[in-house]
């Protein structure tokens, strides 16, 4: 008969226990922490779908642009009296979207990013024929249309009266 324990000692168990545990808690974390790039997705699609509809206004007026968050995503839509015409999803998960129409010259995302844009009230913005820009409400923007992701400067849309839209702080 063998004198010996077969088997792990009460020291080797607890030390698995906290080597599972620690990898763990580091692998959770890394796949719970938000993805740096997901700002930069929702804004560089936020100007990609403002073009879409600045061209496609090109022809006839009535062209809307409407940005609805729906949970974690961001639902955009290009519409016109016929019905959709465009649509896209961007997955806005803890990130906040907010806009200001014809903000003062020196007002950034930092310092004023307007009013929230939430799933009760969507954000529409109306491309009329000769490329001029309204509010659904029919107020006129008469420079610019910020818009603002968790208030980050660097994670902006500026929209200009015209219809262009570009990534970046609006420049007056």
């Amino acid at each position: 008969m063998r004198n010996g324990s077969c088997g792990f000692t009460l020291i080797e168990l607890v030390a698995a226990i906290v080597i599972v545990g620690t990898l763990a808690a580091v692998t959770l974390a890394r796949f719970a922490a938000q993805d740096p790039y997901a700002g930069v997705v929702v804004r560089d699609q936020i100007v990609a779908m403002a073009r879409a509809a600045q061209h496609r206004s090109l022809g006839h007026a009535g062209v809307q642009l409407i940005l609805q968050p729906q949970g974690d995503t961001l639902q955009m839509r290009i519409e016109d009296a016929d019905g959709p015409l465009q649509s896209s999803a961007a997955p806005l998960r803890a990130l906040l979207l907010s806009g200001k129409v014809n903000p003062a010259p020196l007002d950034s995302c930092a310092s004023e990013p307007g009013r929230a844009i939430t799933d009760i009230v969507p954000f529409t913005l109306e491309y009329q024929l000769p490329g001029d820009l309204v509010l659904a409400d029919g107020s006129p923007v008469t420079s610019q249309v910020h818009l603002c992701l968790d208030g980050d400067p660097s994670l902006t849309v500026c929209i200009a009266a015209t219809g262009f839209a570009y990534a970046g702080e609006c420049v007056p």
